[in-house]
């Protein structure tokens, strides 16, 4: 696939092209050589070499500095983390969410900017979110990250890998998906080379020298090159990284040209009109666009694999020709040429626009597109399928199914009918379709467990069976003091409250805690009270599956009281399929749970319960006790996506 990259220089010079088209044939030689003076098999000079940085991480630094080369995600950001190394290696120890580990190289840096590294990826799992990054015209300040982000997941040849293009838009998570996409054709392994380049206001993203994504963004003018990593799940920080990376501004050092464009084909359309198409040219850093020559002058530009020549003369024979070139100037060879003569006779008129354009079968990732066939004088030969304005796909029949698109997205469609003198009529009408969003499988609870102490400094509780790594722990604790608490495990994981202790009955107190992405394996719960108490003090701990690793908090609200139910107070979701957990004690003995939810523990007089929440809306945690006194919490948890 080709895409328009070209200097001011090149806007100017094309916009001139465009008006020798209606010129006479023979003042065409001319007026091209003094248009396209620039374009040589010589690249273009400049006044000022380009930078290049070239590191295989030599040393042992956290975070790399290389002698200040480097500018780091928590050093100068604050928010995001930094990239440390080891001889002959680059890797981050962020863990999941968005503050990935970040460096930026320092130094002014020319906005057309290349930045390449080698993957190491010796374990890819689809349970471990290994993402490696490059970065281009990226900066950093305070609170505040801007740029384009390239980011792969270790897992090539997986339906679960992906390859995106995203800016940076300041504040931590805040980003824009620009292009990319997931499955099996996407994602980087062990020893691949990922590059990125960005060119004017075009981003292009390679795998070991192959064009896998692209996109147009104009936002960012200027900023540095650099790099940056995301492991979720995993500790296998030896095993994951770069192990070497480059960066350049600039085309100046640019002298290969691009390769020669292939199958040239030539096809009458009309008695004027003659259209030529071919196999896209590559290039070591990007194709900017083609010259086409006509019986050996050149007359026009283009910044497709496609031409048409709206100029023939009736019996008249044409030899063409096509050259691919670069931003930097350079020009390939010639291509194979090939001849064409219309006639007067030609079918020139197109087919009937299609119309009635409907969509069906709508999911996260496919849709289909359905219309009324065209007429024509002829035959109608196929319709050619436009997504937000490109050609996707031509099909014989009324209909298009399109796949690999992204959940939640919005796309326009349309439609033209071609017939068999490739006339092509004009796009339908607009259609707007919106996918689904992603499926979700709302959490589900694993395993239970609770311990109960009459005095003491803490209470503990282990799992009855190993935990799993990458699922959440929630824990209700319940003591007979009004001293804070906090609560550890003999995996290391962190636990963090989901709001401040609830005190009940006569001056008691009641907690919620949780921890996500759980390291897994067998385990302990220990709560431990500042005050030791004197009466009670409980724990249950629960582990579940699905429960969002990024912010999964959603809502969380408590109340106490005396009478004989149990309510939390509603709260209002913001997301589907949420967790919605209860914990709430009584004086006597809880009797039942509120109505919707399931009872997981009632031991020694309380319980813990939870219901899924498959929309948004107001919930409250309730149940039923043969007591007076009582106290109750509800905290929504997110669904993993």
């Amino acid at each position: 696939m080709l895409r328009l990259s070209l200097l001011n220089l090149w806007d100017s010079k094309r916009k001139l092209v465009l008006g020798l088209a209606a010129m006479p044939v023979v003042a065409v030689p001319l007026l091209c050589w003094l248009v396209f003076w620039g374009v040589s098999s010589a690249p273009i000079a400049s006044a000022t070499a380009a930078r290049t940085y070239t590191t295989n991480f030599p040393l042992t630094e956290n975070p790399i500095s290389e002698g200040g080369k480097w500018i780091n995600g928590a050093t100068v950001g604050l928010d995001w983390s930094n990239v440390q190394t080891t001889p002959g290696l680059a890797f981050d120890v962020s863990g999941a969410g968005y503050n990935d580990g970040t460096a930026l190289l320092a130094g002014s840096w020319g906005p057309d900017q290349t930045a390449q590294a080698t993957v190491r990826c010796k374990n890819p799992s689809s349970g471990i979110y290994q993402e490696v990054e490059l970065r281009l015209r990226s900066s950093l300040s305070a609170h505040v990250a801007t740029g384009y982000e390239i980011n792969a997941r270790c897992l090539r040849g997986d339906p679960a890998s992906y390859l995106y293009i995203v800016r940076w838009n300041g504040a931590l998570g805040n980003f824009t998906t620009l292009a990319g996409g997931a499955g099996a054709q996407y994602g980087v392994t062990d020893g691949d080379v990922l590059k990125a380049s960005i060119i004017g206001d075009v981003i292009t993203v390679y795998v070991n020298g192959v064009e896998l994504v692209t996109a147009t963004d104009t936002v960012y003018a200027a900023g540095s090159p650099g790099m940056g990593f995301d492991l979720a799940n995993s500790t296998a920080y030896s095993d994951f990284g770069f192990t070497s990376f480059m960066a350049s501004d600039g085309a100046t050092t640019d002298t290969t040209p691009p390769s020669v464009p292939a199958n040239l084909s030539a096809k009458v359309i009309s008695s004027s009109e003659i259209d030529l198409t071919w196999s896209p040219s590559t290039d070591n850093v990007a194709v900017a666009g083609y010259q086409v020559f006509r019986n050996n002058n050149q007359f026009a530009t283009t910044n497709s694999a496609s031409f048409a020549d709206k100029t023939a003369i009736p019996g008249v024979p044409y030899t063409y020709a096509v050259a691919a070139f670069d931003a930097a100037g350079n020009v390939s060879a010639q291509s194979s040429p090939v001849v064409a003569e219309t006639s007067f006779d030609a079918d020139i008129t197109p087919p009937s626009v299609p119309t009635n354009l409907r969509s069906s079968n709508v999911t996260s990732t496919t849709l289909t597109v359905a219309w009324s066939a065209s007429t024509d004088n002829v035959a109608v030969a196929g319709y050619k399928v436009f997504r937000d304005g490109i050609q996707v796909a031509t099909t014989a029949a009324t209909s298009y199914t399109d796949t690999g698109l992204v959940p939640s997205t919005i796309y326009v469609y349309t439609v033209a009918a071609y017939d068999t003198s490739n006339n092509v009529s004009a796009q339908s009408q607009q259609l707007i379709v919106t996918t689904t969003s992603a499926a979700v499988t709302p959490p589900s609870l694993v395993q239970v467990n609770q311990n109960q102490i009459s005095s003491g400094a803490s209470t503990s509780v282990t799992f009855n069976t190993p935990t799993l790594a990458g699922n959440t722990i929630v824990v209700y604790v319940i003591w007979s003091n009004a001293g804070s608490i906090s609560v550890t495990d003999s995996r290391g994981d962190t636990f963090a409250n989901v709001s401040a202790p609830v005190s009940w009955g006569n001056g008691y107190s009641a907690q919620i805690f949780y921890a996500p992405k759980i390291v897994g394996g067998t385990d302990t719960v220990t709560a431990t009270f500042r005050t030791s108490v004197a009466t009670f003090g409980v724990v249950y701990v629960h582990e579940y599956a699905g429960i969002s690793a990024i912010n999964p908090i959603d809502v969380t609200t408590s109340a106490s009281g005396s009478s004989a139910s149990l309510n939390s107070g509603t709260a209002t979701t913001t997301s589907a399929n949420d967790l919605i957990f209860g914990a709430g004690v009584s004086d006597y003995i809880v009797t039942a749970a509120g109505s919707g939810f399931i009872s997981r523990d009632l031991a020694y007089g309380n319980i813990t319960e939870d219901k899924i929440a498959g929309s948004v809306g107001s919930y409250a945690a309730t149940a039923t006790h043969n007591g007076q006194m009582w106290g109750m919490q509800m905290v929504a948890f997110r669904a993993a996506k």
